[in-house]
């Protein structure tokens, strides 16, 4: 019946299950470590980077990207009691000088002995199985300099077995990296050399072991360890480039910016600071009142803040009046007396028709008749006839037109005339005239000019530039308003007439009120308290104009301290601890038995009794646990004093095997000369 029990794991598949809830960066250490064993500095340093690429909010698409540990880059777990075995390597290509279409065969069981002179190749098959089975360490695998130089990918074909089974041949093709990617089944053939010893001498006293895996952890750990120093170098740096001016601020610390700036943080909203350092124009203008007034002696600067409240006084005066002359009702009512002075002037030509019909001459009793008649009464009247009526009624009177006898008909025409003149009619459309002509000088006569207040508006312009904006409007409105009333009565044109723009004459009075108010601080401030009072208030708004000069530094100093705060977080990624726990879980759930009985055995079957060591665990760097070779006998010898250089390959020998046995399956091993060159 078969076994359906679960398949124990490796330690390497109990490190993976473990790295899926770690950073990517250091998923990407541990596939690096598996692969490789050993990290170099330009791992640390591209580790660093991803470290910090994990905590970008927004990374950079062309930034280097992680490659997290997974189950393809583990030595093969076939399963238990499903060996496998090497059978035969052949087909090899573009590894050293190895010869090409050649087969080294292996026994499927038992021990298979390759020797050979030196140069004969050994080494090369060996490499070559470093890089395609399991090894703790490979090598970069060169061609034949002497062959094709367009064949550069070192290759062969691999035959096993598994569980006994013959298995299809497996080509192989050697990717160049460094750190090759694990075969999936040949990773399970274990390959022991000197470079992949797990024997080392610790110190000068011990010989100390760690199997294969449980060393992942202690380089997982190093590699933070590495990353940290990195990360601190660089947060030393940015600590170390806080601009000068913060060191020596050039603003008050009472002041609202003094206080803000104190308080920057790497949290600090950059918009806080943007709305501190900006100034309105009425703030502008009151920073540069104050700094000059401040620099006077006050009853000379509160004289002069009152003649300029009494020319705003006088200005909104000048603007009352044209406002009240070009307001909506007065131009209403000007069109008005026009239409009925318009209206009343036909009335009174149709009755001069009616009256001077027959008459020979044209446009009799119209204006120009009208006024030719008027001034023929005054010459009658002031000049010739003083005593006489007029018109006359003595047939010997000459005329004052013509200066002949006036004959009876002459004489009652002109009554006719006088009758006219002094007919109702006549009368109203004189007076409607007269009206309409009277508030149409009024009107023209209103000065609306610019240059008549240029001087007072440029003053205000300097302390409320949008009460100047208002004010140019309003006259302009004016002024447009004027031309087009005065076109319109003149040809008839139809133009609407724009609506007045109000004039800002509460505002004016309000400005006037805030001068003589400053000029009555100015004037108290000859007494100390105003004075403190208008030397805090300028010095806020000086501050303040300060921050917006030095913003672009200031927001420079957020973003270091960002960047700080942002190192810091990555360099909390670096911490051990959870490493240490995994290594001390392994270490004693998983390894510490097996390996201990295991090693007793594997001693005891090479040497017999004659070396009495054993393997205990021991410390290791940051909290990884090692397993520490010393004798019974004499727990504190120096066993490298003790032990004979062919022991101690030996115990290298046994503590290999021994680590074999982590593994729920067995598998072929290679030795390459494994006598002399573990000599140390």
């Amino acid at each position: 019946m078969p076994d359906t029990a679960p398949q124990p794991k490796t330690v390497l598949e109990i490190i993976l299950d473990w790295s899926r809830e770690r950073p990517e960066w250091q998923r990407d250490a541990l596939r690096r470590i598996v692969q490789a064993q050993k990290l170099t500095a330009t791992d640390i340093t591209e580790l660093a980077a991803l470290c910090k690429r994990g905590r970008t909010a927004d990374p950079h698409e062309s930034d280097p990207k992680a490659e997290p540990l997974n189950a393809d880059h583990l030595p093969a777990n076939p399963g238990a009691g499903a060996s496998v075995s090497l059978t035969a390597i052949k087909d090899v290509s573009a590894v050293n000088n190895l010869a090409p279409a050649q087969t080294l065969s292996f026994a499927p069981a038992g021990i298979t002995v390759v020797y050979g002179d030196n140069g004969a190749g050994k080494s090369g098959y060996a490499r070559l199985l470093k890089r395609a089975c399991r090894a703790r360490h490979s090598e970069v695998i060169l061609p034949n300099v002497y062959g094709d130089p367009t064949t550069t990918a070192a290759s062969a074909t691999f035959c096993y077995n598994v569980g006994g089974a013959l298995q299809t041949p497996e080509p192989w093709q050697d990717t160049g990296k460094p750190q090759p990617q694990p075969h999936q089944v040949l990773s399970a053939i274990s390959v022991f050399d000197s470079d992949c010893a797990a024997v080392h001498l610790k110190g000068k006293n011990e010989v100390a072991f760690r199997p294969f895996g449980l060393d992942v952890p202690d380089e997982l750990g190093g590699a933070c360890k590495q990353v940290k120093v990195l990360l601190e170098a660089e947060k030393k740096q940015r600590e170390a480039a806080r601009n000068a001016m913060f060191a020596a601020p050039p603003w008050r610390a009472t002041t609202a910016v003094g206080h803000a700036l104190a308080a920057v943080t790497h949290k600090t909203a950059v918009a806080v600071l943007e709305r501190l350092a900006l100034l309105t124009e009425k703030e502008q203008a009151r920073l540069a009142r104050l700094t000059e007034d401040l620099s006077k002696n006050p009853a000379t600067a509160a004289a002069e803040q009152k003649l300029k409240a009494d020319r705003i006084k006088r200005l909104g005066g000048v603007l009352a009046v044209i406002a009240t002359g070009t307001a909506n009702d007065v131009s209403d009512r000007l069109l008005v007396l026009h239409r009925d002075a318009a209206a009343k002037r036909k009335a009174a030509q149709l009755a001069a028709q009616g009256l001077f019909g027959t008459d020979s001459l044209p446009d009799v009793g119209g204006e120009v008749w009208r006024t030719l008649w008027e001034a023929a009464r005054r010459y009658s009247t002031e000049t010739a006839y003083t005593h006489a009526p007029f018109p006359p009624t003595d047939p010997d009177t000459l005329c004052v037109l013509c200066q002949q006898p006036l004959s009876a008909e002459a004489i009652h025409r002109m009554k006719r005339f006088e009758s006219f003149i002094r007919d109702d009619t006549e009368r109203q459309a004189q007076e409607a005239e007269a009206a309409f002509a009277a508030a149409a000088r009024t009107l023209a006569d209103l000065t609306i000019s610019f240059r008549a207040v240029a001087d007072s508006l440029r003053e205000i312009a300097l302390q409320e530039p949008p009460l100047d904006r208002a004010i140019r409007r309003s006259l302009a409105s004016a002024r447009l308003r004027r031309h087009v009333l005065h076109r319109h009565i003149a040809t008839g044109d139809q133009t609407t007439i724009p609506a007045a723009q109000p004039f800002p004459v509460a505002e004016i009075a309000a400005l006037e009120a805030q001068v003589r108010q400053y000029a009555a601080d100015l004037e108290k401030a000859a007494t100390g308290e105003e004075r403190k009072a208008l030397e805090a208030e300028r010095q806020e708004l000086a501050d303040r104009a300060l921050l917006h000069t030095h913003l672009p530094t200031v927001k420079a100093e957020l973003e270091r301290l960002k960047t700080i705060r942002f190192l810091e977080d990555c360099i909390a990624d670096t911490t051990t601890n959870a490493i240490t726990k995994l290594g001390n879980d392994i270490a004693d759930q998983v390894l510490t038995p097996r390996l201990r009985d295991r090693f007793a055995d594997e001693i005891i079957g090479l040497v017999g009794s004659n070396i009495r060591v054993e393997m205990v665990r021991a410390g290791g760097q940051y909290g990884s646990p090692q397993y520490q070779i010393r004798l019974l006998a004499k727990p504190d010898a120096k066993v490298p004093d003790i032990l004979s250089e062919g022991e101690q390959t030996c115990v290298a020998i046994a503590a290999f095997l021994a680590e074999l046995a982590t593994a729920p399956h067995s598998s072929a091993l290679v030795f390459d000369d494994p006598i002399t060159s573990l000599d140390h």
